[in-house]
């Protein structure tokens, strides 16, 4: 699909997002209302939520497709003004006649224009469609980001826990909320160990979450007891899979 069909597309699917959410806010309530069985009212929700994925979905793909479309028109804006530049220093050299330097500027300088007028009309459209849509948008990438962190990984993606070089303890997290969990249950020198080489903080910035990943890099190691270190590793990340949690609850 074009950029500008999805412009005028992405309005329509955002319209169609807000309907069906409010017609799940009221839906078992009409339905119950109507003597109609909770089996049946569970069943029709549950068509209600997949159509609410499949137009979520929608709107993410749109506007990658839109994002990905501004990032190449800024990328090939750089491109010329960086040629115009060096056709400028290769004027003033003396490497360049001025006829084919007028004739080069001009055709640069006008492709320049286009794409600028290109790149703010596309940024005109995704800002006259409400803030309410922009929020959207976040919404529905800060959802996908937080899934995606929380997902449970491969066993080649996981992470295996070391008390020391080539000693490993037998104990490996496929997911961020399962390494919280396993915290508790190590050899407390394991903590120290992956800490100080930052094999913690790399995981964890590998799944998406960079939040975590800089508050585990601000934690005072030789400050702390191993028992000491366990602990707090353990609460920061048990507090962020909950925050995470709740994040995802709220949407």
């Amino acid at each position: 699909m074009s950029v500008p069909a999805s412009l005028s597309y992405i309005g329509l699917i955002a319209e169609k997002s807000k309907a069906l959410k409010k017609f799940r806010n009221r839906y078992a309530y009409i339905m119950s209302s109507k003597g109609i069985s909770s089996l049946t009212i569970k069943e029709g929700a549950k068509k209600v939520n997949n159509e609410i994925m499949l137009v979520e979905g929608g709107l993410k793909k749109l506007l990658k497709v839109i994002m990905h479309n501004i990032e190449e028109l800024e990328k090939t804006i750089r491109l010329l003004e960086t040629q115009l530049a060096r056709i400028e220093i290769d004027y003033v050299a003396g490497e360049l006649n001025e006829e084919k330097y007028l004739r080069d500027k001009d055709v640069i300088t006008s492709s320049i224009n286009i794409l600028k007028e290109r790149l703010e009309s596309i940024r005109d459209v995704i800002e006259e469609k409400t803030p309410e849509l922009i929020r959207e948008y976040e919404r529905i990438l800060q959802k996908a980001t937080v899934e995606s962190i929380l997902e449970e990984l491969p066993e080649n993606r996981a992470f295996y826990f070391y008390v020391d070089y080539g000693k490993y303890t037998g104990k490996y997290a496929k997911s961020l909320e399962e390494f919280s969990k396993m915290l508790d249950t190590l050899d407390a020198r394991s903590i120290r160990f992956h800490l100080k080489r930052r094999d913690f903080q790399k995981w964890i910035k590998d799944l998406g979450d960079t939040e975590l990943s800089k508050i585990l890099d601000e934690i005072e190691i030789d400050k702390l007891t191993d028992i000491e270190l366990m602990e707090e590793v353990s609460r920061k990340a048990k507090a962020r899979v909950k925050t995470l949690k709740e994040m995802l609850k709220k949407r």
